[in-house]
């Protein structure tokens, strides 16, 4: 089942309680800064990650690999084809869609990570404390991992932001 900004394939919303409340580990994957890409689209997605139960995020600006249809259409910055380690998706590489300067939508990234993996918005990690006398031990296993990937992405997201390209 996926979730696109535009598109639905199944039913996202009803799989991923389904799965929650079975204790199973949910991460999202999502790209921003397709060419239909809009502040609304992105705060829609910012909102159904903080209320949809998924216990992780990835989010990727949209990355025309070098030689790629995508990348034949759409321009890619010139130090992004020597430094490849820039092509980690955590970048902004290329121009972004109308409405976007480059600075705005690695913003809007950054942004999407602090307001999921923020302190307040601790009690998701939190949620399979809630089937703890069904399932005790899976429920303490999934609470745990959440805290630690939330740890480890709050220490993601710190070094991204200090990166010499970001500040850049």
């Amino acid at each position: 089942v996926q979730f696109q900004k535009h598109r639905y394939f199944g039913d996202p919303i009803n799989a991923v309680k389904i799965f929650g409340d079975n204790l199973v580990f949910l991460q999202g994957m999502e790209i921003l800064g397709a060419k239909n890409e809009t502040r609304k689209s992105i705060d829609t997605l910012r909102k159904w990650n903080n209320q949809s139960g998924i216990n992780s995020i990835q989010i990727f600006a949209e990355i025309p690999v070098v030689g790629s249809k995508l990348a034949e259409r759409k321009s890619i910055f010139p130090l992004a084809e020597t430094d490849t380690n820039l092509m980690d998706g955590q970048h902004v590489l290329s121009l972004p869609p109308d409405g976007f300067t480059c600075f705005g939508l690695q913003q809007e990234i950054i942004d999407a990570y602090r307001d999921f993996y923020s302190l307040r918005n601790i009690k998701n990690s939190l949620k399979p404390l809630r089937r703890f006398f069904k399932h005790p031990e899976r429920s303490l296993k999934l609470t745990l991992m959440n805290i630690m990937v939330r740890a480890y992405a709050r220490n993601l997201l710190s070094s991204m932001t200090e990166s010499e390209y970001t500040k850049a």
